[in-house]
C-alpha cells in the first residue's frame, strides 16, 4: 500500500471512531416546585397552586418528548425532596422520602420514564435553603442565625446522649422569637419537591480542521501538481514555437 493510500486508511479509521463516540449536550428544559403542609408526605393538589404548576409542567415536557425537531436521546429528572427543621429528624427522614415517592408515581401516570432516568435526592431538613432565605431577608437577628447554620454541627454526643445543637440554639435563640418567626416566613417553602428536567440532544460538531485530513490534501494537491508539470513537458515537442516578429523604424530618407 502507498503512502498515499495508508494516510487515506487512517483518516477513514479515525473519523469513523470520532463520529461513534457521539458527543451530547445536556439541556435544562424545564422546573417545577410543589409544596407540603406541614407533616404531609403526599400530594396536594389544592395546597399552594400545585394543581397549575404541575399540569404546566407535565403538559411542557410532554410536547418535547412528542417533538422530533428536537432529536431528543435521553431526558433526565432530578427529583429532590425536603422538609423543614420542625419535629424529630428520623420522622423527617421517612417523611422527605414519603414526597419523593408521592410526587415520582404521581408523574408516572403522565410522562414516559425508566427509573434509570430518576435521580432522587433527599434533603432531610433543608439548612441550606434556609440559610439562603434567611440571608436574603432583612430579619431579625438575622447574623446571628447565619452564624448559628454555618458553625453548629446537627449532632453531638456528650455523655452517651446524642442531640442536635444547631436546632436546639435555634428553636431557644430570645426565647423562641427568631424560631417563630422563620416558622411562618421560611418553613412552609422548606416542605418542597423541586423536580428539574434536562434532555440530552446531540452536540454540533465542531468545524475542526484534522491533521491526517491536511495531510492528505497536501499529498493530492503535491501530486496534481507533479502530472501537470509532466504533462506540459510532454507535449512541449508537439508545436513549433512562432518565429519572433521584429519591427523597423523608418527614416525620413526611407520615405
Amino acid at each position: 500500500m502507498s503512502g498515499y493510500l495508508k494516510k487515506i486508511s487512517v483518516l477513514v479509521l479515525f473519523i469513523c471512531t470520532y463520529f461513534s463516540a457521539a458527543a451530547y449536550d445536556r439541556v435544562k428544559v424545564d422546573s417545577l416546585e410543589i409544596y407540603f403542609r406541614r407533616a404531609i408526605g403526599i400530594y396536594e393538589p389544592g395546597h399552594r397552586h400545585n394543581r397549575s404548576r404541575m399540569a404546566s409542567s407535565i403538559e411542557r415536557v410532554s410536547a418535547l418528548q412528542q417533538d422530533s425537531l428536537y432529536k431528543i436521546s435521553k431526558i433526565s429528572y432530578i427529583c429532590e425532596a425536603s422538609t423543614s427543621p420542625e419535629g424529630d429528624f428520623e420522622l423527617n427522614e421517612a417523611l422527605t422520602k414519603k414526597r419523593a415517592n408521592s410526587i415520582t408515581a404521581y408523574l408516572h401516570q403522565y410522562l414516559t420514564f425508566n427509573d434509570e432516568d430518576v435521580e432522587i435526592i433527599l434533603n432531610n431538613e433543608d439548612y441550606d435553603g434556609l440559610a439562603r432565605m434567611v440571608e436574603a431577608s432583612d430579619m431579625p437577628h438575622r447574623d446571628e442565625v447565619l452564624n448559628i447554620i454555618q458553625t453548629q454541627p446537627l449532632e453531638r454526643t456528650v455523655d452517651g446522649f446524642t442531640f442536635n445543637p444547631r436546632k436546639g440554639m435555634l428553636v431557644h435563640l430570645y426565647d423562641g422569637e427568631v424560631w417563630q418567626y422563620m416558622k411562618e416566613h421560611f418553613f412552609p417553602f422548606l416542605r418542597h419537591f423541586k423536580l428539574i428536567v434536562t434532555l440530552e440532544k446531540p452536540a454540533p460538531k465542531p468545524a475542526v480542521e484534522y491533521p491526517a485530513l491536511r495531510e492528505c490534501r497536501a499529498a493530492a494537491l503535491f501530486e496534481s501538481k507533479v502530472a501537470t508539470i509532466s504533462h506540459i513537458e510532454s507535449i512541449k515537442g508537439c508545436y513549433t514555437p512562432l518565429p519572433q516578429l521584429t519591427t523597423t523604424t523608418k527614416t525620413a530618407e526611407d520615405k
